[in-house]
């Protein structure tokens, strides 16, 4: 819903000019993009669904709002996994993975501890290797 211009990466590759699906001012008034506000804009609730169901999907929107965009609410994920699952040979990869989308994100807030925390716990592996920034 960004107008007036759409995206020309695709969709599995990070946009250098920051329209990726992380981020949450994607369709925000960034860059020249348009205004989406949450509250004004509806797209309604299909006609199959009762008033309780209504209310229900209208909360559990607003839970997700509250959570804020990818970039921040992944790199946390991934930090107490990471920190709580040292022997899970997933983490070096998603730390990779956090620092990368922060990098691309509107937040940065979490870089610098992902990033420690892959060259501490994993200093050798192939993801460390492929990180050899944060991004403040």
């Amino acid at each position: 819903m960004d107008a007036p211009y759409p995206r020309l990466t695709p969709f599995q590759e990070i946009d250098n000019f920051h329209d990726n699906w992380w981020r949450e001012d994607v369709g925000s008034s960034h860059g020249g993009w348009v205004t989406i506000d949450p509250n004004v804009l509806s797209i309604g609730f299909p006609a199959v669904l009762n008033s309780a169901q209504k209310l229900r999907a209208a909360a559990e929107q607003a839970e997700l709002r509250a959570l804020g965009g990818a970039s921040h609410y992944l790199p946390r994920v991934v930090l107490d996994w990471g920190k709580k699952h040292v022997a899970d040979p997933r983490v070096p990869e998603a730390l990779h993975l956090a620092v990368r989308a922060m990098r691309y994100g509107s937040s940065n807030e979490w870089s610098h501890e992902a990033f420690t925390l892959l060259h501490k716990n994993y200093p050798n592996s192939e993801w460390a290797n492929q990180t050899p920034y944060w991004f403040k």
